[in-house]
């Protein structure tokens, strides 16, 4: 096959291979589905004018190892090996050739019409609806077709429709293959900023709920026997991490505050999740707000900050005077680095958006606090910055040394309390400095 190609095709009975395949002993499947991608590379989808008649498995089955080692048709290929030259002069000839092929391909004549088999059809019709969306992607990104852009949030309306049941299918080999694909067909789509930069918020919120939901999943490490698993995994957290880098800011900050008020404040916010998952959701909301954060000052000019600052004083707000648990902790702590991040940036001119908060039914009980300390700590020179920290937390080093007086643990108490007073002001000088 490799060395003679489409000439060895001919006078091969493929259905016999498509019957090895579905062998019980693994070494012979194994060889008779490379067998089979093989010649789908050389045939691509007229492959299957020769496979009339096989069993409906049996189509599934191929049709995700087709999609696994590459479903891009012949056009595709040749049009990635033009110059941007050729490509512009003949890109309105490919462009309509390529929707035809498309839809000749998969019998699928529209973008509405693949989305509903995406959702409710049979998973045969799920893998064409999938291989359909890829191709549009490529599309897209390759600047000869709008679709998927232009219908950016009715498709990933509809991926996350899906992703809702995805782990419900079961995972033997058929369903784990179909998971694989259309987790690599989401993050193919998040990775294109120019396909999810106008993502609007409801859609872009509920994306982010489905991939942390489905990185919490009980197992998900373990699946399969060659560590699908784990590829799974990998390939939500880079979903989640193009999403973060390619959605607009404002709307990612806003998606994500809401998500983090959800499952902090709610008893229980997702049916779909234990109470033990549920605990874990806001420490990766966390972590998603921390990286963005570490870029606040690259983002900033395309941040509406009013917007921003109103969404966390709506969550502030909802906040018990009184946290009572670690999340609630964590939470308050991961506002107040945003805030502490914004306002080093913006300095001064964080009132003009803090303009906003004022405006709210509700009066705020913390920003304006926070902002004002924090603008005070930066017109502080840095020389002096170890004495006023270590003055402001004498009401602590005091209870330190109170408390470790009371347990009388022997050894020099005093001792200690001095050391661990010198480590502070250190500490505190070098970050100063």
């Amino acid at each position: 096959l490799i060395s003679q190609g489409k000439a060895a095709v001919e006078y091969m009975e493929l259905r016999v291979f498509v019957g090895l395949a579905s062998a019980a002993e693994e070494s012979l499947k194994g060889e008779a589905l490379k067998v089979m991608g093989e010649v789908y590379k050389i045939l691509g989808e007229s492959v299957w004018s020769q496979l009339t008649g096989i069993a409906e498995t049996q189509r599934t089955q191929l049709k995700l190892l087709f999609s696994s080692i590459g479903s891009e048709s012949n056009i595709i290929k040749s049009l990635k090996k033009c110059s941007i030259a050729e490509r512009s002069e003949s890109a309105t000839r490919k462009s309509s050739a390529l929707k035809r092929s498309a839809s000749r391909m998969l019998k699928i004549e529209s973008l509405e019409e693949c989305l509903e088999q995406l959702k409710y059809g049979e998973i045969s019709n799920k893998i064409d609806a999938l291989i359909y969306v890829g191709e549009k992607a490529t599309f897209a990104m390759d600047g000869i077709s709008d679709l998927i852009p232009t219908h950016c949030n009715e498709v990933i309306g509809a991926f996350t429709e899906v992703m809702k049941g995805l782990f419900d299918m079961g995972f033997d080999e058929v369903h784990l293959r179909f998971i694989k694909y259309f987790m690599n067909v989401i993050n193919k789509i998040c990775s294109s900023k120019m396909i999810v930069e106008n993502l609007a918020e409801p859609e872009l919120y509920g994306i982010i709920e489905q991939l942390l939901t489905k990185l919490l999943f009980d197992g998900l490490e373990q699946l399969g026997p060659n560590n699908e698993g784990e590829t799974l995994m990998k390939c939500i957290n880079s979903t989640i991490l193009r999403l973060l880098e390619n959605c607009q800011s404002t709307r990612v900050y806003c998606v994500l505050i809401s998500l983090l008020k959800l499952y902090t404040l709610s008893p229980s916010p997702n049916p779909l999740l234990a109470p033990s998952m549920s605990a874990k959701f806001p420490g990766l909301i966390v972590k998603c707000l921390l990286k963005l954060t570490k870029v606040i000052e690259q983002l900033l000019p395309s941040i509406d900050l009013a917007k921003v600052l109103l969404a966390i004083h709506e969550f502030l707000i909802a906040l018990p005077p009184h946290l009572s648990s670690s999340n609630e902790e964590i939470a308050s702590r991961i506002i107040k680095t945003i805030i502490n991040e914004v306002v080093k940036v913006k300095r001064e001119h964080i009132w003009e958006a803090y303009k906003e908060v004022q405006r709210h039914r509700t009066p705020d009980t913390h920003i304006e606090r926070w902002i004002k300390v924090i603008l005070k700590s930066l017109q502080t020179p840095a020389g002096d910055q170890p004495k006023r920290l270590l003055a402001e937390n004498s009401e602590v080093l005091a209870e330190c040394k109170n408390r470790l007086t009371a347990l009388q643990t022997g050894g020099d108490i005093y001792e200690r309390i001095n050391q661990f007073k010198m480590r502070m002001l250190n500490n505190m000088q070098k970050k100063a400095n």
